[in-house]
């Protein structure tokens, strides 16, 4: 009979507190330090980028309570997030004692006011708690994957609609992928065999002149600084500057241009390609 007394007693708990349990997958951490993420379309330039990020910095600075403000934009070299500069990270501490949650009621006022890209708040322990259960930064995520890109684009597109407009659902978003501008240098493999050219020659001069390449490293004081060439901006700052790119040859004193041993063009090409296991996703 006791055994019944005590199921009893702990399904009546259960049906008292189960209307009063949160209706979110994590508990609310009221960690005072933030972390918020900007993103915009991929292609946006980067002083774009540097603008709002430090708009963005002098709005949060403002509200009471807010100590710092730090950001970076876009990614090192060797970083292990595939974003370019079309990806900010915000930081802010908050002091401890100001009232918590109406100070980031303020501070998501002042990020809502940035409409027409990706942006949230959270705390360094959610993200990380978030990242672990989902491989991404939401609570829930639907991933879709196939071989061709396009066909995961509109296959993502066509599950956010479906997804659209059920009760409950809220701050749903599709991972932003779009085609962005790149040069790309094709090779015209004749052409280079008769200057005595070599196609990985053309393709490093080129690459070394539109983004730079590190050739060696200095060590001092137990720090390695990496040491880079790269060409000046008036070298590279259009199609034609790149294709009027002398390339010395092993004939003496006889230089080529770049565009008379390679096509240079413009193609769109994905800003990022996302993998898990063999696959691509989206």
């Amino acid at each position: 009979r006791s055994a019944y007394v005590t199921v009893g007693v702990v399904v009546l708990v259960g049906v008292v507190v189960y209307p009063r349990l949160g209706q979110t997958l994590l508990p609310n951490f009221k960690e005072r330090d933030f972390l918020m993420h900007w993103v915009t379309t991929p292609g946006t330039s980067h002083p774009e980028m540097v603008r709002i990020t430090q708009k963005a910095c002098t709005e949060l600075m403002s509200i009471p309570g807010v100590r710092n403000c730090g950001a970076h934009v876009g990614r090192a070299i060797t970083g292990d997030e595939p974003y370019g500069v079309n990806f900010t990270e915000n930081w802010i501490s908050v002091d401890p004692k100001v009232d918590y949650d109406k100070t980031l009621a303020k501070i998501q006022v002042v990020v809502d006011g940035y409409p027409g890209l990706y942006r949230d708040v959270q705390t360094y322990l959610k993200e990380r708690i978030k990242e672990v259960l989902t491989g991404g930064k939401q609570a829930i995520v639907i991933r879709t994957y196939g071989p061709d890109l396009d066909v995961l684009r509109q296959t993502a597109a066509e599950v956010e609609r479906t997804l659209t407009g059920i009760p409950g659902l809220v701050d749903l978003k599709m991972e932003v992928h779009r085609p962005v501008p790149q040069v790309e240098v094709k090779v015209d493999l004749d052409a280079a065999d008769r200057f005595g050219l070599k196609p990985g020659d053309i393709r490093r001069v080129a690459a070394t002149v539109v983004s730079g390449i590190e050739v060696t490293d200095i060590h001092r004081d137990g720090k390695v600084y990496d040491v880079w060439v790269w060409s000046k901006p008036k070298a590279r700052q259009s199609v034609t500057d790149i294709k009027g790119l002398l390339i010395d040859t092993p004939k003496d004193f006889v230089h080529v241009r770049l565009d008379e041993v390679a096509d240079v063009s413009v193609k769109p090409t994905p800003d990022a390609i996302e993998h898990e296991g063999l696959s691509r996703r989206h």
